[in-house]
């Protein structure tokens, strides 16, 4: 575990990253079979939750946010 609350961040058959904390709670983000992006929260003990599709612009936002500040 890091200091941060985050327990583990998974990739699933390279259409899926799911990074969930220490309450059990999870970020998921998942490619579906039609190429778009989908992103959700699930609570603590669930695997789902309402999603959001991320537009081109909105991917490129996430990976720059995630990117920044590394070596």
């Amino acid at each position: 575990m890091t200091d941060d609350g985050v327990v583990d961040a998974t990739i699933y058959a390279d259409d899926g990253l799911t990074v969930r904390d220490e309450r059990g709670a999870s970020l998921v983000v998942e490619r579906w079979d039609d190429g778009s992006i989908a992103a959700w929260i699930a609570p603590p003990g669930d695997n789902d939750g309402p999603s959001v599709q991320l537009s081109a612009d909105d991917r490129r936002r996430v990976a720059a946010y995630l990117l920044d500040g590394l070596p």
